[in-house]
């Protein structure tokens, strides 16, 4: 029995093919993250979006994987599914009790196989049409998000961090951080001025929000993701000397404000090297990171529970527990190996992508699939930076660090394995 006549009904279809597309995926997990981050939302509709949203992934994944949709580079595809693997395992060693690591360890595969999967059959404008229709919808969504929040939440201006309606000045910032890239891809896109000045505006108006909600990890991921979207765009415009005299500049300027963000809360003045300074400097994460370190000593190949975590001397008395760093927090979890592969998948699109941008010349980036790997690039070391110091990705489902992790992640790893292929021919 052969499920091929199946796949050739769906793509006849139309209206099956954009369903098992990857666009209402992607634009629906998009605007999840929205209003998702408000309460009302998760309290009054969260019980319908959730299981209606996970059945619809899981019909993705069994089609992904019958289609053959899943071949790509070999490192990424091994180090994912032993970071799948791993995880599973853990977790089934472990036997957590709670609902919430159950869906935890469940949701990782299912969304790296849909969100994050390469697609290399698909040719790259059909390939990467959606990312490009996702990033505008979410974009444009969050602008108007902040808007509302800044006409109607002024009183929270200048006195403490805004919150606006998504009531967290984290999750705020880090949903908006990831906005403000995509608008920097679009602004490159637009040839006609209103449209520029429309993308200008549009930065302006997030940008406020993210000042005055304080985030400082997503303001840290922010300006990473700006460098490296800024760099590459520079590296194709500037004459070698020139470029190399500007890197410095950026260089020296990344150090200033990464400083300023990090004594946002703090006088430098009053800043000292001993352990009680740095613990109030990063928010009393002093004994949760050494928790962490001993979580992973302890048992560093099986994992630990949630139950565990509770008997922790930082943890705070909620089931959301994690350690304010991925990859210790993959360690304490899920064990060292998990941890480990994990990293290797990184740190492999990392360096596929920076390869990738290197050889590109400057039509090539500038022409809208360029754009689009840059910015997938350039979201995708934000996401990075930003979970250095809290935990969204695989661990808060409905996050935009969690969507556009594995959305960006698929996409460069489409790229990586289509430029092997390409190699090969």
């Amino acid at each position: 029995m052969t499920i091929q006549p199946l796949i050739d009904k769906v793509e006849a279809n139309k209206t099956m093919r954009m369903l098992l597309g990857l666009c209402p995926i992607y634009i629906f997990f998009a605007l999840t993250t929205v209003f998702y981050s408000n309460y009302w939302f998760i309290d009054n509709l969260g019980w319908i979006v959730m299981p209606v949203l996970t059945a619809y992934t899981v019909v993705l994944m069994v089609y992904n994987l019958f289609a053959g949709n899943l071949k790509c580079d070999k490192l990424l595809g091994i180090s994912a599914l032993a970071f799948f693997a791993f995880e599973l395992i853990s977790y089934l060693v472990v036997q957590d009790p709670t609902g919430r690591a159950r869906d935890y360890a469940l949701m990782i595969p299912i969304n790296g196989l849909v969100l994050g999967a390469a697609w290399l059959r698909l040719d790259e404008r059909k390939r990467l049409a959606p990312v490009e229709a996702c990033f505008a919808v979410f974009a444009t969504v969050v602008t108007l998000w902040n808007l509302i929040n800044m006409v109607f939440h002024v009183e929270s201006l200048g006195s403490g961090r805004l919150t606006g309606f998504t009531a967290n000045p984290v999750r705020l910032s880090e949903m908006t951080s990831i906005a403000m890239i995509m608008i920097c891809m679009f602004f490159s896109t637009r040839k006609v001025t209103w449209e520029r000045i429309a993308c200008v505006v549009a930065f302006i108006i997030n940008g406020l929000p993210m000042y005055f909600a304080n985030g400082r990890g997503p303001l840290m991921g922010l300006m990473a993701g700006l460098v490296v979207f800024a760099l590459f765009i520079s590296s194709k415009v500037l004459k070698k000397k020139t470029f190399i005299i500007v890197l410095c500049l950026v260089v020296m300027l990344c150090l200033v404000v990464g400083l300023s963000i990090v004594f946002s809360r703090m006088d430098i003045s009053d800043f000292s090297f001993d352990i009680a300074t740095i613990d109030t400097l990063i928010t009393k994460r002093t004994q949760i990171y050494l928790d962490g370190i001993h979580m992973i000593t302890e048992d560093p190949f099986r994992g630990h529970s949630i139950p565990e975590f509770r008997e922790l001397p930082s943890y705070g008395g909620t089931d959301r527990y994690h350690f304010h760093n991925i990859f210790l927090d993959l360690g304490a979890r899920y064990g060292i190996l998990a941890a480990a592969a994990f990293m290797i998948f990184v740190v492999g699109i990392i360096v596929y992508s920076i390869k990738g941008l290197c050889k590109m010349d400057r039509k090539s980036l500038f022409s809208t699939s360029g754009l689009t790997y840059l910015a997938s690039f350039s979201i995708f070391i934000c996401i990075l930076v930003q979970n250095q110091t809290d935990v969204y990705i695989f661990f808060n489902g409905y996050s935009a660090c969690n969507c556009f992790f594995y959305i960006t992640a698929g996409v460069l790893t489409y790229w990586a394995g289509k430029r092997h292929m390409e190699t090969k021919a």
